[in-house]
């Protein structure tokens, strides 16, 4: 994970940026059509020292900072470097050294919010927080998220971190795992970024070690007006969201926005006569029904519109289970099965999606939040079963629909 990448301010190329061991060097390289330049040598900052290899780095999601993190200093403290990146140049500048606390001498990841105002550090079991929107970043650090031992195999600590397209952060084990940890809310203050702890279980058979994905951000453009804005490349927004319903009332839904390329205006038609101009709006729906969900996003460049469609109607099952105690949705449903569980069931819940013809698709254990996902893009179409096992053995059963069309 030390081999990074930025997008280059023109929109197109890339700096890939190398650490040297042992040392407060680094080597930032440009990929271009025309080839791959020589590096240029930045030193700057600390030295790091030999528990370099327990570490990460990182860029921001706007390429504006860049980190790496170092487990282990005097009195059981891990350090931050933070630096300024310049992305017409490939200058890297330092600026603060953040501290926070380690239980073991070893492994530490980072990552950085989507709206780049929060960078997350974590030890093996703690998750910490530090706001660069402050002046005095150190003090910022507040913990917000802890691992317990896991009792379940494979569900190890805490190490490698990656934001995703979806907006949330997932966290991987420096050893054998079967689980991810998440950060759903990374862009809130504190214990409002909602860590969950093994949040996602890897498919059956997947035995992940360390690894987690090293993606770039793609979703990168140019620096519109700067003097490496040569290209003629502007950032024309694209609309994109996710969306939850409230495990309480489960008639209100927050929306999250996802969209890229600069976005500055947003529009939101929730398919019920209501709209909203917020970036991350909460809706109540009245009744349940199918509801069209568009987002329009605008800037000096462009517009786009992304719509989704959500299904909100009680569910039938065959066992007596009804809707105070499960919500599905949609149904049918075509990429993603949202579920939603009545908190004051027997945790942690278990999930086995069906065929008819009896084959196994989806195995979920050991599910502690109130409101799952299964992914069904890759299925076919046609009649499935879900069955849930509680904690104290009540099993319920439902029938669904998968369709692509």
């Amino acid at each position: 994970g030390y081999i990074q990448a930025c997008r280059h301010a023109n929109g197109r190329d890339w700096w890939v940026i190398v650490p040297e061991w042992n040392s407060n060097c680094y080597y930032t390289i440009l990929v271009s059509p025309d080839g791959v330049s020589s590096p240029q040598k930045h030193c700057t900052g600390p030295t790091q020292g030999d528990h370099d290899w327990g570490a990460s780095v990182g860029f921001s999601p706007d390429g504006q900072w860049f980190a790496r993190s170092l487990p282990w200093i005097k009195g059981s403290l891990g350090y931050i470097s933070l630096f300024s990146f310049d992305r017409c140049t490939g200058e890297l500048t330092h600026s603060v050294t953040l501290n926070f606390p380690t239980e073991e001498p070893f492994y530490t990841g980072l990552s950085f919010s989507p709206n780049n105002r929060f960078l997350y550090a974590s030890t093996l079991k703690s998750l910490w927080q530090f706001d660069l929107s402050k002046p005095d970043i150190q003090n910022t650090g507040v913990l917000a998220g802890r691992v317990t031992t896991g009792s379940f195999p494979g569900q190890g600590s805490l190490f490698f971190q990656q934001l995703a397209p979806d907006g949330r952060i997932y966290i991987a084990c420096p050893g054998s795992h079967k689980f991810l940890s998440t950060i759903h809310y990374p862009d809130r203050l504190g214990t409002e970024c909602v860590f969950k702890e093994y949040d996602l279980k890897l498919p059956i058979g997947s035995n992940n070690w360390m690894g987690l994905q090293n993606y770039p951000n793609y979703l990168l453009g140019p620096l519109d007006g700067s003097g490496c804005d040569t290209l003629g490349i502007n950032n024309i927004p694209v609309a994109y969201f996710r969306y939850e319903p409230d495990s309480i009332n489960r008639f209100e839904f927050e929306f999250t926005n996802l969209s890229y390329f600069e976005p500055e205006m947003f529009h939101w038609d929730f398919g019920d006569t209501s709209e909203s101009d917020l970036k991350d709006p909460l809706h109540e729906f009245r009744e349940y029904g199918t509801y069209k969900v568009c987002l329009s996003v605008t800037n000096e460049y462009g517009s786009d519109t992304f719509c989704r469609t959500i299904n909100l109607i009680p569910t039938s099952l065959n066992n007596l289970l009804n809707d105070d105690i499960l919500l599905i949705y949609p149904n049918p449903v075509d990429d993603e099965l949202n579920i939603s569980i009545n908190n004051n069931l027997s945790f942690p819940i278990h999930f086995k999606l069906f065929g008819l013809e009896g084959n196994l698709y989806s195995d979920a254990a050991n599910i502690h939040t109130d409101n799952f996902q299964i992914n069904t893009s890759s299925f076919p179409d046609g009649i499935y079963i879900l069955k849930m096992m509680e904690q104290n053995g009540v099993t319920h059963v439902i029938k669904l629909f998968i369709s692509h069309f």
